[in-house]
């Protein structure tokens, strides 16, 4: 009988907090333990045995955390609110500024403010980016690139590639640079002036 024990640790993007979280058991590894931690490594609260396996912290200390069938979020105290379920799902992550969550399943990609709050939702696609609590998403589907402001889609341009790896906006978000395999330089889609404005 064989019982496993592994632990990680989990942090913010900007180090205000961190989890530790142990995962455990025999025949199939489940979260024994998952507790919170502010910057001074005093505990905000502690979860046991959850059904959850992966978790995403926000920069307010928030967390997103799911499995393969359903998206969960805790608040900064600890309470728990069941956001949805997940169908095929492909990919999360917070925007480029931290401003937001994304989670994406065959049905769409859903943007969640740091509250756990619904903002947008959008297509369905492969890659996606975001910033700027939500105004400003990219969407890649095959060779199609999608940009969206304030949830309107401005314009889709297609790719030279439709096995793009990785995108995210620029710092300032006026462009978009798209990573594509084999060694090829990254493209820099310049969003336009319309697009761009606040």
């Amino acid at each position: 009988y064989f019982f496993i024990i592994t632990s990680t640790t989990i942090t913010s993007d900007n180090g205000e907090f961190s989890a530790a979280v142990v995962y455990g058991g025999d025949v199939e590894l489940g979260v024994q333990s998952f507790i919170l931690y502010n910057r001074d490594h005093e505990i905000i609260y502690r979860k046991e045995m959850l059904h959850v396996h992966t978790f995403f912290i926000s920069n307010p200390g928030s967390v997103f955390a799911l499995n393969e069938y359903e998206l969960h979020f805790y608040h900064q105290d600890g309470e728990e609110i069941y956001l949805q379920n997940l169908e095929y799902p492909n990919g999360f992550g917070f925007s480029g500024d931290n401003s937001f969550f994304l989670a994406s399943d065959k049905r769409g990609i859903f943007a969640y403010s740091n509250a756990g709050d619904l903002i947008r939702e959008f297509r369905p696609g492969r890659l996606f980016a975001g910033m700027r609590q939500g105004r400003r998403v990219a969407i890649i589907s095959a060779d199609t690139l999608f940009l969206y402001d304030d949830g309107i889609l401005k314009d889709t341009k297609i790719l030279p590639t439709p096995y793009a790896r990785r995108m995210a906006f620029s710092d300032d978000s006026r462009s978009l640079i798209i990573e594509a395999p084999g060694g090829m330089e990254a493209l820099r889609v310049h969003v336009d002036e319309e697009f761009d404005s606040e």
